[in-house]
């Protein structure tokens, strides 16, 4: 396979890449289900219990 001679570091150009995607499509594709949002919100509440009592 033909390779470019410059290749960005991945992470880079995968950040590049996000941030060329127009907002709208990003929202689009990273919108959460009402499930994905109760057990993300979940995971929220239990971090920061755990962050106050283990302090």
């Amino acid at each position: 396979m033909h390779k470019n001679h410059y290749e960005p570091p991945q992470n880079d150009s995968l950040l590049e890449t996000l941030m060329n995607i127009p907002r709208h499509v990003r929202t689009f594709f990273g919108n959460p289900t009402e499930e994905d949002k109760e057990k993300n919100l979940k995971e929220r509440i239990k971090k920061e219990l755990d962050r106050h009592i283990f302090k």
